[in-house]
């Protein structure tokens, strides 16, 4: 009972040190992902474009359909979530019956909940399960009809919902048009693929790609106006300075150009400072947000990995204790063959463990590099790519290994 009442006095203190410690944070939504700022840096351009081809729905006439492509962090989502705000609040001004609709793709999983997403945000009933995709399709149609609406749909990870369930959506929507007398719904794919549209079948491209649009990666200068804008909004005046702020823009330019890792590394590291009581956010509060992060990310792909490929990733570790930071896929294998042995369980074929390793590479913790071995020829040695006690910490999670690990 003692221990109860003591854990929740350390509960009921750390939620009072957050009125105490209220001198980082002015507005924290501000460096949310979904957060609209009213200027979005470095992408004028690109708001005119889209802006530009959705403007003919206020007259009530065809907007084009758009496809956008770009690596995550470049301001796709921001860009279209910034014009669908804006046309909404002109078409309100001029009474123009538009519904601008946003779905992320990876978000809802399957076309069916995708569409239900599109229901509820037009104002249609949905239940989340039980109708056929076919009777949805038909209800949105009676429902835009019925209603006599525009309907401006943007699919966000596009490739993901395609790559999952195959193109029978973008199908659909792309003769959704053919059951009205006018041009009703026009359509924006957003896609983190540059080469997404490779997936789709010619049918489908010519309708919904009559537009393209490519965004680049930001460039370090570009990151610093964007994270120097935010800050301003995000936190109280002189918590932080430029050359923290700078230091973040570099680093993220050089990594990735990733708009919204930036702001992610920018609110850990005052979210630091918060926790330890400082009126500032320091060089040192941004080193430790950056092993937070990675420490996080580590664990989160790791979870999620199969046990077969968890079980490599053991291998690998037992392996680094000869001191050697470098393996060959051959001494990782027999490391690999003596664990399932012992846990009782199936080995796989070479071939499929090369196909591990690849996925283990792509998936950002192990790197390879070709080695020259003099007369024995060239051969690929294996490394950890992240903290090797991040790796472990994060293997702990799962309770078939706790007897290998040690």
């Amino acid at each position: 009972m003692e221990e109860a009442k003591g854990s929740l006095e350390i509960l009921n203190k750390v939620f009072d040190n957050m009125f105490l410690k209220s001198g980082i944070f002015h507005n924290r939504d501000a460096l949310r992902h979904d957060y609209i700022p009213n200027h979005l840096p470095h992408r004028e351009d690109e708001i005119k474009y889209v802006g530009e081809v959705v403007a003919p729905l206020l007259l009530h006439n065809k907007a084009s359909n758009l496809f956008i492509y770009g690596k995550p962090g470049t301001g796709k989502t921001a860009v279209v979530r910034f014009v669908f705000n804006a046309l909404s609040k002109k078409a309100n001004e001029l009474r123009a019956n538009i519904r601008c609709v946003m779905v992320n793709s990876r978000m809802e999983g399957s076309e069916y909940r995708i569409l239900a997403s599109i229901s509820r945000q037009i104002g249609l009933s949905m239940p989340f399960t039980g109708l056929a995709t076919a009777e949805v399709f038909r209800r949105i149609v009676n429902y835009v009809k019925g209603n006599n609406l525009y309907l401006l749909i943007a699919l966000d990870e596009v490739d993901v919902i395609v790559k999952k369930e195959g193109e029978n959506l973008l199908y659909e929507l792309s003769r959704i048009n053919e059951n009205f007398s006018s041009h009703r719904v026009s359509f924006i794919g957003v896609s983190n693929e540059i080469t997404f549209k490779q997936m789709l079948e010619p049918r489908i491209l010519s309708t919904l790609s009559e537009e393209e649009l490519v965004f680049k990666p930001y460039t370090s200068d570009e990151l610093f106006d964007i994270l120097m804008e935010r800050a301003g909004e995000a936190f109280y005046d002189s918590v932080y300075e430029p050359s923290v702020i700078k230091y973040i823009a570099a680093l993220s330019a050089s990594e990735h150009g990733d708009a919204r890792r930036a702001m992610d590394l920018l609110r850990v590291a005052a979210e630091t400072a918060e926790r330890d009581g400082k009126n500032v956010i320091t060089m040192e509060c941004v080193q430790e947000a950056l092993r937070k992060i990675e420490r996080d990310q580590v664990n989160e792909v790791i979870k999620t990995l199969p046990i077969q490929s968890k079980i490599l990733l053991v291998s690998i570790l037992r392996n680094l204790r000869d001191q050697r930071a470098q393996h060959t896929s051959g001494e990782i294998y027999g490391e690999y063959r003596s664990l399932v042995t012992n846990m009782g369980l199936e080995s796989l074929t070479d071939r499929r463990l090369s196909s591990l390793l690849n996925e283990l590479e792509s998936a950002g913790i192990i790197s390879s590099k070709i080695v020259n071995m003099g007369r024995y020829g060239r051969t690929k040695k294996y490394s950890l790519s992240v903290p090797q006690s991040h790796v472990v910490d994060a293997l702990k999670e799962d309770g078939l290994l706790n007897g290998v690990l040690e």
